[in-house]
């Protein structure tokens, strides 16, 4: 999945993407793949949306 974030920085419709740091958008994507991982091996539940809120954060490695 990590592969495609260039792909999405250069489409038309994505262009804010160019605007952030790709290492917190690599690593928001490496979650969610880890997510589905655990989901489908059968060791966590379904992967759900998180809604932003006041005290949000990111990972930025």
């Amino acid at each position: 999945m990590v592969s495609w974030l260039i792909e999405w920085k250069s489409a038309p419709e994505t262009q804010c993407l160019k605007d952030a740091p790709s290492q917190p958008l690599q690593q928001s994507l490496k979650d969610l793949e880890r997510g589905y991982k655990n989901f489908f091996q059968k060791r966590a539940s379904f992967p759900r949306f998180k809604k932003r809120g006041p005290n949000d954060a990111f990972l930025y490695p």
